[in-house]
């Protein structure tokens, strides 16, 4: 068997690329309107995060869930991180992250 010691750092891969903005790679944080408000893993204190990467937000902004033949944008984020704060309520706990189906 052979062993391999990994140096990977889950804070710098979740937080990688500029600074909350639309250009950065990595994973962003968004809010209960469907607003990018930083960097997945910047928010001590805020609540439980819904954590998108850039192409999962794409997929949500494009997608016309309510069959309108329009875009759903941001409200389309903002139902995912709605669905996400249901499932996990109390933003003090603690323990294993709850994942939510976008």
């Amino acid at each position: 068997m052979l062993l391999v010691e990994l140096d990977e750092d889950l804070r710098a891969w979740f937080g990688k690329g500029k600074k909350g903005g639309a250009g950065g790679g990595g994973w962003d944080r968004y809010d209960t309107k469907g607003n990018r408000v930083g960097k997945c893993g910047d928010g001590g204190g805020k609540g439980k995060p819904k954590c998108l990467s850039k192409s999962a937000a794409a997929k949500l902004r494009n997608a016309d869930k309510d069959g309108d033949g329009k875009k759903d944008g941001k409200a389309g984020i903002a139902r995912a991180v709605k669905r996400k704060m249901r499932k996990d309520p109390n933003k003090n706990r603690r323990g294993k992250a709850k994942n939510v189906k976008n």
